[in-house]
């Protein structure tokens, strides 16, 4: 159910946390969850909702600038050493 919620946020679907979370608890039995009946009770033109708060969306996250610069990796040591 992590992965729902993750998704939801990052396609900034308007429904709060709470909300999301009653709806997997309804719709998830026996640790299966049945998405098709879940997405269809997420159409919020349909089954509008009160707005949700910043905090139910994800944030808008820059582009990464501390990440290395790549190396070439060399192969043929990692596999002599685990040789």
């Amino acid at each position: 159910m992590r992965r729902v919620k993750i998704v939801c946020k990052a396609f900034k679907i308007p429904i709060s946390a709470d909300r999301l979370d009653v709806l997997l608890d309804h719709f998830t039995m026996d640790g299966q969850t049945d998405y098709a009946q879940f997405v269809d009770s997420i159409n919020w033109r349909e089954n509008p909702t009160e707005p949700c708060n910043p905090e139910d969306l994800a944030c808008n996250l820059q582009e990464a600038v501390d990440i290395p610069a790549q190396h070439p990796v060399a192969y043929n040591k990692i596999l002599s050493i685990l040789s």
